[in-house]
């Protein structure tokens, strides 16, 4: 699910903007007549107040930057959505040349991905990966979606670790600056000023986005983003005492353009929720003495990996305060300096304590801890030990604390295992077209449901059907046996059919109805890699197919079968690096109940090589044989399990029925992919330039072809370029065009277009 939230965040993101430019006050008079109130000597306290807005939060740094530079002294700093997040890293003693460094280095699109494969995911869950493109789990008490698409535990424990030096606060008010987050109350809409706790639960809580984020548990509530009641909380600022307030806004200064709201609903919804967001923050202007407007036109509030400019823009835009930032500060300089606590780095540990998680994961905590120098992790300490649990596949979240005790002061580190997995509905989606002389299809629907914990607590039941242009359904019960082993009882019905292509018409070539149960033994020696032997019972109605010799007539077999699989990918959709392969031998034997004895082998796979810059290379094969040299003879395998090229990678084009299906078939190719944006720290969809190039032989009749006239009448060619992007494991889209050269010396260009689990499994057990 991780990106097909992205849209939806780009248009949430979007609600932290104000609507229109708010003006600043005449600000040195104001001032000044506010200071002449205040009784003689006593400094006033000044409040930084920051709205929310995405990315474009970050400019909020280029005014922390220009105030400081000022020498204007923040007392006090209040937040909400992403100003909570800087404001409680400058509250907690952050200056802004060091949350500059933060932004630039940090990998938001990272940060907001969740769910990615772990790299210790059964086979099972591999294939589901690859097919299910939504998905919600169900109980008893009925169907949930968890409040949210994002949980924000990457966020939580970024930020853990950017405050690792600062002991865990009772009171926002021991801050080195007072500090203040606003959330609201997701039940009663009440605005919730966050002033205790974990300074992370606080921004985390302030910039829970409904329906992006889930809603977070506070003192028996469920708050979500604060911008929701109140986006630039002066008010809140007053409340503390704050004797002068700068407020700093975010809006978009660009209006639709004419047309637009009939022609983008995205559009409409968003400039929607903007003048919502306006009129909660357009009640607090009054309160403010100096606002300063920054316009973010022609940012996208999702384009974090712009860090740098929206930094700039921030500080330009401040710099046009200066005249007013010059006399505040001119007449605070009768004033003694204000005295704020620093923020000590690095400072000593006594200790650490781990909590939650199994034994086995505190050990490798606790090991990596005590082979630090100083048993004081650093920051990028503490990344590469988050990798490493994320690696295990079994942690949820990790908080990290320093707390004291008697003893002085320890670093808490608490594990929260993955819930067990519960009940659950996907839906997956494919749609495979090739337009050349004629124009093929494949439409399928992918519903299924997930019934687990029926016999053990990891078993489960999963049935699955097929809608459109092939109908079928499917059960498998997966029972796992130990660590290591799996059996699973399975039945397939299908409707299969294949089709005959020319250069100027598309035909039914044969429909085939399949039913098919039996039982897989298999064997995970190491995630991604299965060994399994199974034994199934197929039958089935078979049409003619006049292109193939006749074979005796047989619509019961009885088989076993055997493979090895492995499946080592950094995504199904459009890889970069790894490994997808599968060696498979199946035999019909009489001894089983199967009149015809034959054997059939068959590879299929791909090899991904990363080359450590945008470019990944690949080598594409699909080969199989029927282990029999005359198609006639009695051990030919009968024309439904004869060899068949399958992959699209390989031969997307039109391949005719001769091309396509045969007693043995050898293809190979190679693939080139450039990722276009593969260097983006933003939130952003992986885009691809991809160029492609096959050959492949397809024999019926190996007993009497001879070697020259395999060279010459039986190989065939296809060469393509087009791009792709990838929304999700689940979920890509890819467009081609190329040319096909056939066995009859022919050339077919040829478009196709594939969208939605290209990179599905090929059978789902």
């Amino acid at each position: 699910m991780k990106k097909p939230l992205f849209a939806l965040l780009s248009i949430f993101l979007c609600t932290g903007a104000g609507y229109s430019i708010l003006q600043a006050q005449d600000a040195p008079s104001v001032l000044r007549n506010r200071i002449e109130q205040l009784s003689p000597g006593t400094r006033p306290s000044i409040a930084l107040v920051l709205a929310g807005g995405g990315a474009w939060g970050l400019a909020h740094i280029g005014a922390v930057k220009v105030i400081e530079e000022a020498g204007i002294p923040v007392d006090i700093v209040v937040g909400t959505s992403m100003g909570s997040i800087i404001g409680g890293l400058y509250a907690s003693g952050y200056n802004a040349t060091e949350m500059e460094e933060i932004s630039v280095s940090a990998d938001w699109g990272y940060l907001f991905e969740e769910g990615g494969a772990s790299g210790r995911e059964t086979m099972e869950e591999l294939n589901a990966r690859s097919r299910q493109a939504l998905s919600a789990q169900f109980d008893r008490q009925g169907f949930f979606l968890n409040g949210g698409l994002i949980s924000g535990v990457r966020i939580m424990r970024y930020l853990d670790s950017l405050l690792v030096d600062m002991p865990a606060q009772s009171h926002f008010d021991e801050l080195p600056k007072r500090f203040r987050a606003i959330a609201t109350d997701a039940s009663s809409g009440e605005r919730i000023v966050i002033d205790t706790g974990s300074v992370t639960d606080a921004m985390r809580a302030s910039m829970s986005l409904p329906g992006i984020f889930t809603p977070f548990p506070y003192q028996g509530r469920y708050l979500v983003d604060g911008g929701v009641v109140d986006n630039l909380p002066v008010t809140v600022a007053r409340s503390l005492g704050a004797d002068i307030v700068i407020a700093v806004d975010l809006y978009n200064g660009k209006p639709l353009e004419n047309g637009e709201a009939a022609r983008s609903p995205t559009a409409v919804l968003s400039r929607s929720m903007e003048i919502m967001r306006h009129e909660n923050s357009r009640r607090e202007i009054p309160f403010a003495d100096l606002v300063v407007s920054i316009d973010a036109q022609g940012f996208l509030p999702t384009q974090f990996e712009r860090a740098k400019e929206f930094i700039l823009l921030g500080e330009e835009t401040t710099r046009e305060y200066s005249k007013d930032l010059a006399g505040l500060r001119a007449l605070l300089s009768e004033f003694e300096p204000a005295v704020h606590a620093e923020r000590e780095k690095n400072p000593p540990l006594d200790g650490f304590t781990i909590s939650g998680g199994s034994e086995k994961d505190r050990a490798l905590v606790r090991s990596f801890i005590e082979n630090l120098p100083d048993r004081h992790p650093s920051y990028d300490e503490l990344n590469a030990l988050f990798s490493l649990l994320d690696r295990t596949g079994r942690i949820q979240a990790v908080r990290i604390h320093r707390k004291k005790n008697r003893q002085g002061e320890y670093l808490e580190i608490a594990l929260t295992e993955k819930n067990a997995k519960k009940n659950g509905l996907s839906l997956g989606f494919l749609y495979e077209s090739t337009m050349g002389s004629s124009i093929v299809t494949d439409l399928d629907i992918m519903p299924a449901v997930d019934l687990r914990g029926l016999t053990t607590k990891d078993s489960n039941l999963h049935i699955e059907a097929e809608a459109l242009d092939a109908p079928g359904i499917s059960a498998v019960f997966h029972q796992p046996l130990g660590s290591f082993f799996t059996l699973s009882p399975f039945y397939r019905f299908e409707r299969d059919f294949t089709t005959k292509i020319t250069q100027s018409s598309v035909n039914w070539q044969y429909q085939t109805i399949v039913q098919t149960g039996g039982l897989v033994f298999g064997i995970t020696p190491y995630p991604g890699i299965r060994i399994s032997g199974s034994w199934s019972v197929k039958g089935m109605e078979e049409g003619d197919i006049p292109e193939i010799p006749a074979v005796p007539e047989e619509h019961l077999y009885s088989l076993i079968s055997g493979s090895f699989e492995v499946r080592r990918l950094d995504s199904p959709v459009f890889p970069m690096q790894g490994i997808d392969m599968i060696f498979r031998s199946t035999a019909s034997l009489p001894a089983l109940g199967s009149s015809i004895p034959f054997r059939v082998f068959e590879t299929e796979g791909n090899t991904f090589l990363s080359l450590g810059t945008p470019f990944s290379v690949a080598l594409i094969w699909q080969g199989a044989t029927d282990f029999s040299l005359d198609p006639d003879a009695a051990g030919a395998a009968p024309a439904y399990f004869k060899p068949t090229v399958t992959n699209r990678r390989l031969f997307p084009g039109p391949l005719s029925i001769e091309e396509r299906k045969g007693s043995h078939v050898m293809t190979a190719g190679m693939e080139i992919k450039h990722n276009l944006n593969w260097n983006s720290r933003g939130i952003s969809f992986p885009a691809f330039f991809i160029l492609q190039g096959a050959v492949g032989s397809t024999i019926q009749d190996l007993e009497h072809t001879k070697a020259l006239d395999m060279m010459q009448n039986y190989m065939y060619a296809s060469g393509n370029a087009g791009a792709g992007i990838r929304f999700s494991d689940a979920f890509g889209l890819s467009l081609r065009g190329g040319l096909h050269f056939s066995m009859e010396r022919e050339i077919r260009p040829y478009i196709t277009l594939d969208v939605g689990a290209i990179g599905k499994d090929r059978d789902g057990l």
